[in-house]
């Protein structure tokens, strides 16, 4: 069977999005080459001790300065690097229920009301995101998945990351990356438990597939108060796991109505995976699963599976991406944004190039063929000429003159299309910095542009940024077609070239 080219890859090509997952001690890095089968990016880092404490960032300077040699390190040609960020779920709180179908416009509002009802953080304080899982089992209704991170614990990991020249796409807690690695490599179907044991505590996760439906984190704080022994023993786990497991595997059966028969552990210690493994096998009757990995992830360790899952989500086209995401609000359209300069910047390289060739080809030729035959024909001239040759000769001199307006004429396009380049990139670079968001842009001789702004002062802002610029003669802003809106205020602006 012949392989379709995908056009809309080839020609509008995201960029490479990797993963970065933090826990107390430990940074890890992992991207894929745009394909799943090829690996590019790894990285295992040690954070110094009480930078982030029970996954909250205490030391944001420290981290930067981390994160600057990270970069660095891993992308030293980078301007600016896109990453899928995984947080410690203790800053995240989900839930599932059932709504009955309702129309789109009503959907939202019931999401909203029954989230307020459950969240034990107001939403004003925090990130919040739903996904719509389709049906559920009790007929006529659907499962709504809903995620909320607390801002003020996630917002110091974004501006670090940014500070040091990471981009953020999407912010997920470390259970629904942990849940999209069990369910992409080892179980896609079947109820799983995953037991995820840290340096910093444990993490228990119950998973359908790529959907997290339980999750917990203990960390070693919580579990023991402020008498934290010297020396977390087998003992000390196992105590834990007697409390948690019963209550775990009762709840899903409740609210799932269905049984977990099947766990899998993970930690970077692969004995007391081994130890902890046979254990609750032995006293919880659970199958352990077998932890199998594609070729192109032999290498990769249990402790890898988070930051892994985490860089599957990368690898899914922005424009398709429905899973929940705890970022701030306009956090996919400064990707877009990125990405349309970028796609755009790419093809006026290449016309500029072809219309190079086109131009040297041209010029070549001329030299070539018709300054020989030009040569040839001003030789002729010396010697008397009958009126048939001079007939041709003239013939010849207007196609010359012809050839020689089109290499002007390609010139002349390629030194336009350079200047449009610079327009369009100082309009948007101008937009970035004033968090202004284009919607329509028409370049004619001159240039209209339509777009939305938080308020009128950013508005106003924007336009002196551009009149700044040594690059438009005139900027235009009729206060008539300033308009406040619900969203923001709207606006249309003028620049002479």
């Amino acid at each position: 069977m012949k392989k379709r080219i995908n056009w809309q890859k080839l020609l509008l090509p995201d960029f490479p999005i990797s993963a970065i997952s933090f826990e107390d001690r430990i940074v890890r890095v992992f991207g894929f080459n745009k394909k799943i089968n090829k690996v590019n990016k790894v990285g295992r880092y040690v954070l110094p001790q009480g930078v982030i404490e029970e996954g909250i960032l205490r030391k944001p300077q420290v981290l930067r300065s981390f994160l600057l040699s990270v970069k660095r390190s891993l992308w030293p040609k980078n301007k600016k690097v896109w990453v899928i960020l995984s947080l410690p779920s203790n800053n995240f709180f989900t839930n599932i229920f059932t709504l009955p179908e309702l129309p789109e416009s009503q959907l939202q509002d019931a999401i909203i009301f029954n989230t307020q009802m459950v969240t034990p953080v107001p939403l004003e304080e925090s990130y919040f995101d739903w996904e719509d899982w389709g049906s559920s089992p009790q007929e006529g209704n659907k499962e709504i998945f809903i995620a909320i991170g607390i801002k003020k614990q996630i917002q110091p990991f974004i501006d670090a990351l940014e500070s040091s020249g990471f981009q953020v796409v999407a912010v997920e807690p470390l259970a629904i990356s942990l849940a999209r690695f069990v369910g992409r490599f080892l179980d896609d179907k079947n109820p799983v438990l995953a037991i995820n044991i840290r340096n910093d505590g444990v993490e228990f996760i119950v998973s359908e597939g790529e959907k997290v439906i339980y999750f917990d984190y203990d960390s070693w704080p919580e579990i023991f108060g402020s008498k934290i022994p010297s020396v977390i023993t087998l003992q000390h786990l196992e105590k834990h796991l007697t409390k948690e497991i019963p209550l775990i595997l009762n709840f899903y059966i409740l609210k799932r109505k269905n049984e977990i028969k099947q766990f899998i552990c993970f930690s970077e210690n692969n004995n007391l995976v081994t130890t902890i493994s046979n254990w609750i096998q032995n006293n919880y009757h659970l199958l352990p699963m077998q932890f199998k990995l594609p070729p192109y992830l032999k290498s990769a360790g249990r402790s890898w599976a988070p930051v892994i899952g985490a860089a599957i989500r990368g690898l899914i086209p922005r424009a398709t991406d429905t899973i929940v995401s705890l970022a701030p609000i306009g956090t996919e359209e400064i990707y877009a944004r990125n990405h349309f300069l970028s796609v755009l910047s790419l093809w006026l390289k290449i016309i500029m190039v072809v219309l190079a060739s086109i131009t040297a080809t041209l010029g070549i030729v001329h030299y070539v063929y018709f300054q020989r035959i030009l040569d040839n024909y001003r030789i002729a001239l010396i010697k008397p000429l009958n009126p048939q040759t001079q007939s041709k000769y003239n013939e010849f001199r207007v196609r010359v003159k012809e050839f020689n307006d089109l290499v002007q004429a390609a010139t002349a396009a390629q030194k336009s299309i350079q200047k449009k380049q610079q327009y369009i990139e100082e309009i948007f670079q101008e937009a970035n910095k004033n968090s202004v968001v284009i919607t329509r842009l028409f370049i004619t001789k001159n240039v209209t542009i339509q777009g939305i702004a938080k308020n009128k002062a950013q508005v106003i802002k924007y336009r002196k940024a551009l009149e700044q610029s040594s690059l438009f003669k005139q900027v235009s802003l009729p206060l008539e077609s300033i308009v406040d809106t619900p969203e923001g205020t709207n606006f249309a602006l003028s620049l002479e070239l």
